[in-house]
């Protein structure tokens, strides 16, 4: 799990650094009137730059570290500095004063000093918050300040461990401040970082140790407060255009172009959906996903350039995590499908660049990970009981080769702010699997994790 969230914010750091290097210089400034800025005159402003009464979308990634780590008995939060994700939406009421809502979400393991990790807990919070800004460099660099009350929520999950209970409370008030930055790349996209500190009250945790079936109970209580301080990257994303715009200001769809345009531009890009198998089969009587499938669902994103009218090269990482089961036990472990593609695409534009279907094609590597296994599980005995079983461990050949060809289409919100629908199919090289019993017996087989997918995407370009 470490291994997967340090590669997941790697990719995203590396993305937005790239981007923060391709930032072109400033338009030609100007200043606002009197009645957008309380008044009086300011100085300088960059009209293009201008971010007064638009709405915005944000994206978040970063780490979290919570101030106590104390769950309940000799059991602790563990995995710190934990992977975030989150967003929010905002509207800029004036040239200082703002709004948004505020999510994010992570899920540290709770570990016990006597049994190992025993479960994950899901964090989430949802924060309306009030936000402060101050405009310098033209209005390219802008620092700000956000407070705001909303509520946090836990779940915890994934029963690592039988015999073992743990609880807590699911919902609770939940305190947010923070400060950071956003810089303009264009008049519409923004990079930044944020600094965000939560505040959430005691609450009661809960572990229950059983000395296997039918055993004697050991009850544990304990306080456990989720307070703590993430650093946050951020990208944040402005539909319709500016005041200086053709058009004046437009709240949701720019009234004029150019949308696509000819020239070299960089662009990146966030994926998110749903990736159908063509065989849930991966070796050893182990399969992936549940009947029907399961809530993993696939996500990513792309980094790429448009070189001229219709063609351009981007690379994509897309991952795909998947529950593996015996027909038994049920669950054993969980393995992430994660692929790196470079790709080439070709587009044609329509309605003066408004709505551009494409096609892509790429070659790369797919890294089959495993995590999160399960040790020893409970299993029903026939009886009206239940029985401890050593789950099988389950093994992939990795790295595979991996194949893409897709199409889709995206439609610009204005020139730098597009969404779209991706389907690509994917190919994967077969994979030798082993899967090792309790017993000693090893059995080979193999798998295959080539299906399509069904993907959400939204693209920033410069």
């Amino acid at each position: 799990m470490v291994w997967a969230c340090v590669r997941r914010a790697g990719c995203v750091g590396v993305m937005a650094l790239a981007l923060c290097g391709m930032a072109r210089a400033a338009e030609p400034t100007t200043a606002p009137p009197p009645e957008e800025s309380g008044g009086t005159t300011p100085g300088p402003v960059d009209l293009g730059l201008d971010d007064t009464s638009r709405l915005y979308f944000q994206f978040v990634t970063g780490m979290n570290w919570v101030l106590d780590k104390s769950f309940a008995g000799d059991a602790k939060l563990d995995g710190f500095p934990d992977l975030i994700l989150g967003g929010g939406v905002g509207y800029n009421i004036s040239r200082h004063w703002g709004a948004e809502l505020q999510f994010q979400g992570g899920e540290p393991d709770i570990r016990s000093a006597s049994r190992g990790k025993i479960r994950e807990i899901s964090i989430i919070s949802i924060v309306p918050a009030v936000r402060y800004r101050w405009h310098l460099l033209d209005g390219r660099f802008v620092p700000y300040l956000t407070g705001g009350v909303g509520m946090g929520f836990t779940d915890v999950n994934e029963d690592a461990k039988p015999f073992v209970k743990a609880n807590t409370k699911s919902s609770t008030v939940v305190g947010s401040l923070s400060s950071g930055f956003d810089y303009f790349l264009s008049p519409n996209v923004a990079v930044g970082v944020e600094g965000r500190y939560a505040i959430y009250p005691n609450q009661t945790a809960t572990v229950d140790y059983q000395a296997g079936p039918g055993g004697r109970v050991t009850h544990t209580t304990g306080d456990l407060n989720l307070s703590g301080v993430t650093l946050l990257a951020q990208l944040r994303m402005f539909p319709g255009q500016p005041r200086s715009a053709p058009g004046g200001r437009t709240f949701f769809l720019a009234s004029a172009g150019p949308f696509d345009t000819d020239e070299v531009r960089p662009y990146l890009g966030g994926f998110f959906g749903y990736d159908f198998l063509f065989s849930r089969g991966v070796g050893g009587g182990v399969t992936a996903r549940d009947k029907g499938g399961d809530f993993n669902l696939s996500k990513g994103g792309m980094l790429g350039v448009n070189l001229d009218r219709h063609w351009g090269v981007e690379v994509q990482m897309i991952e795909t995590p998947l529950n593996l089961h015996t027909q038994a036990i049920d669950k054993i472990s969980e393995v992430d499908v994660t692929s790196i593609l470079p790709t080439v695409r070709w587009r044609w534009p329509f309605l003066n660049g408004r709505l551009v279907p494409f096609l892509t094609a790429g070659v790369g590597w797919s890294y089959l990970i495993v995590n999160d296994p399960r040790v020893v599980v409970e299993v029903p005995n026939g009886k009206g009981g239940s029985k401890l079983v050593q789950s099988p461990k389950w093994d992939p050949q990795s790295p595979r080769f991996a194949w893409s060809a897709g199409a889709g289409v995206e439609y610009f919100l204005n020139h730098h702010l597009s969404v779209g629908l991706y389907m690509p199919f994917q190919l994967y090289q077969s994979s030798d699997t082993t899967v090792r019993l309790a017993n000693g017996t090893v059995r080979k087989g193999s798998a295959d994790f080539s299906g399509f997918l069904t993907l959400l995407q939204l693209k920033a370009y410069l």
